[in-house]
């Protein structure tokens, strides 16, 4: 499903982008095969804090969508089937579960969601009013466009879950006190979203200083509250170094599954060859490098 999902984005994309620009659908493809393997070596070097990529730029973004957003749904899909306290918060009713994904980019879990809400037996829920509503609060404010398509396709594809998207820019913690839209959206906030937050290129990697943010956010969000991390394994330690004391932590396990060779040749990869285009950086597959833990607040 997230293949094809991503790549008919990307055709439209690139549909839209040739008729409008004197671009040819190659030239189109090259730069963001270019920029693929640009972000590649980018986040091999993403330890040593000193790598930069230009997510501001549509043929980045749609690289790292192209690399990375369908380990990404399914990633978040692992987490709501493998966490009841998850799981639990989509059982629909009156009122939407509303996400707020820190430093969200093109907020791919959004697939995850609604692929988790339309297959699911969870008992409690309801496909037919099941709402989400996810504010995703990023420094780049172009990844909105993105995030609202993905919206708007699901909503043609699949009615339900009923889905509400928007962003606001804002760069967390070299911008704090927020502005009054972001601290209204993480005090109404179910789940606070941090989805590969600490190992991207453009992360803080001070780790007294994502402590405090993260003793912030706890400070601004209600306490039914429950915080979901993401990340590389290798930022695993720093991650549970920074909420230690402040919530209560549980590993999720059995997180990470594959996706076929196959199904990604055949979808986006293919896309990229039928131009021409060859040394791909190929998309990489899900393999148990990646951890999650679901935070929850100590009750006083």
């Amino acid at each position: 499903m997230y293949f094809k999902f991503i790549r008919a984005y990307i055709e439209s994309v690139l549909g839209a982008y040739v008729t409008r620009f004197p671009v040819s659908r190659v030239e189109f493809l090259g730069n963001v095969n270019e920029h693929a393997k640009a972000l590649r070596e980018a986040y091999k070097n993403a330890r040593t804090g000193e790598t930069k990529v230009e997510y501001s730029d549509l043929f980045c973004r749609l690289a790292f969508l192209y690399m990375y957003g369908a380990i990404h749904a399914t990633l978040f899909e692992n987490v709501l089937r493998c966490s009841h306290a998850v799981g639990s918060k989509f059982q629909g009713g009156p009122n939407p579960v509303r996400i707020v994904s820190i430093g969200g980019g093109p907020t791919v879990e959004l697939l995850g969601m609604a692929k988790h809400v339309a297959d699911s037996e969870f008992p409690g829920i309801d496909k037919n009013c099941t709402r989400i509503e996810l504010t995703n609060i990023d420094a780049i404010s172009q990844w909105k466009g993105i995030g609202s398509q993905i919206a708007n396709r699901l909503k043609i594809q699949q009615p339900n879950p009923i889905i509400r998207y928007n962003l606001y820019e804002h760069k967390m913690q070299s911008e704090l006190p927020a502005s009054r839209p972001v601290k209204e959206a993480l005090s109404e906030a179910d789940i606070i979203l941090l989805s590969y937050y600490f190992s991207d290129v453009t992360a803080e990697k001070d780790e007294s200083k994502n402590a405090k943010f993260i003793e912030w956010l706890m400070a601004m969000t209600p306490g039914s509250c429950l915080f979901v991390v993401i990340d590389a394994n290798y930022v695993k330690h720093m991650v549970s170094s920074v909420f230690s004391g402040l919530l209560e932590t549980k590993p999720v396990k059995n997180l990470v599954s594959s996706i076929a060779n196959n199904e990604q040749t055949s979808t986006l990869t293919d896309l990229l060859r039928k131009a021409g285009i060859e040394h791909l950086p190929m998309t990489p597959q899900i393999e148990a490098k990646a951890f999650a833990l679901v935070a929850e607040k100590h009750q006083t």
